[in-house]
């Protein structure tokens, strides 16, 4: 089955055009137009806007109504605005963009004056803030933006299965480098598992065993599988458990880190103060680490001052402070441990 066709016998266009009236703010920016002029562009062939409204719980969209209705009156929204709507951009900038409005919404009452840089050649950091008195630039980044196809896919497969006695489980090892997922790569798995489920020798398979695997891809370091809830569990090698979720997890998250820095050092390496803000909203691994247990001594922050790691999910304008990391060798004359932690108090 084409992914395409799994959405669109989904999405009900007169429905969504009816519902999309009742948020005052996403009206004025959005229309029914926008949300299906990317036809024919993975993952949601849709903006990704008109996807939420296929969930039952209308949250995520409420708050994203209120979120540009509160930053409405920030220097630069415009322009943030016009990315978040346009439907050719890439599905990543829109996660992005929302990123950026959510931590503008958070600082927005806290600093003496806050301004969203537009993007372009010459462009600063994301955020620019004056807070007593002393310029910061925030430069956001939600790290593996793609990891979210994942849960797409999980929902799309939890769907199809649930009424089976049949559940879906996702396998990566958090301790190796891998690649992340892209938008050709959700497709081709999408798809892939769709037709695989189609199968009637496959779905012999999964009447018969308790633990099937539906999609394996070593390059990604990524095991999909099934489980029948209905066949008694057995001992099953299969899956070869081992190869995922076994390593130093001290390594790990410096190599997670220098991929984060070296994603923005262009950005941060003329501009100081700066915050290199990191929303954990699609990295699991990032939310749950145990930061007591790192060292991170060894860890080169480059020309980056200091790391804010954030929680912010798609049903919450509210931000969770996970943890702060202040770059010693780049100490200026003022306090930067001391204000940016007065200002995410």
């Amino acid at each position: 089955m084409k992914i395409k066709d799994f959405w669109n016998s989904r999405i009900n266009w007169q429905r969504i055009g009816k519902e999309l009236g009742n948020y005052p703010s996403l009206k004025k920016v959005f229309t029914l137009d926008i949300l299906r002029e990317a036809s024919d562009k993975p993952p949601y062939y849709c903006h990704p806007l008109a996807r939420w409204f296929l969930y039952e719980n209308p949250s995520p969209i409420k708050v994203l109504d209120g979120i540009i209705d509160k930053t409405s009156s920030i220097c630069g929204i415009k322009e943030k605005l016009e990315i978040l709507t346009n439907p050719q951009n890439e599905f990543w900038r829109f996660w992005s963009t929302r990123s950026e409005l959510s931590l503008a919404l958070y600082l927005k009452d806290k600093v003496q004056k806050i301004e969203l840089v537009e993007e372009g050649k010459n462009r600063e950091t994301d955020i620019k803030v004056i807070f007593k008195d002393e310029v910061l630039f925030f430069e956001v980044y939600t790290h593996q933006k793609f990891y979210y196809l994942l849960f797409e896919l999980q929902e799309i497969l939890d769907e199809i299965l649930s009424n089976k006695g049949l559940q879906v489980f996702f396998l990566r090892d958090k301790y190796v480098k891998r690649e992340n997922i892209k938008e050709d790569d959700f497709k081709h798995i999408a798809e892939y598992c769709l037709d695989k489920l189609e199968d009637l020798n496959y779905q012999n398979q999964l009447q018969k065993n308790y633990r099937t695997i539906l999609y394996e891809d070593k390059s990604l370091n990524l095991c999909i599988y099934i489980e029948n809830q209905r066949v008694a569990e057995q001992d099953d090698n299969s899956l070869a458990h081992d190869r995922y979720g076994h390593g130093d997890e001290n390594l790990y998250f410096n190599a997670m880190l220098r991929e984060i820095i070296e994603a923005k050092i262009k950005q941060l390496e003329n501009k100081h103060p700066n915050v290199l803000a990191v929303n954990t909203l699609f990295n699991v691994d990032l939310q749950t680490i145990n930061w007591e247990i790192l060292n991170l001594s060894s860890v080169n922050l480059n020309s980056t001052d200091s790391l804010l790691f954030f929680a912010n999910g798609i049903d919450s304008d509210s931000i969770a402070i996970n943890r702060i990391i202040i770059n010693n060798n780049l100490a200026k004359k003022i306090d930067l441990s001391k204000i940016i932690s007065e200002l995410v108090r």
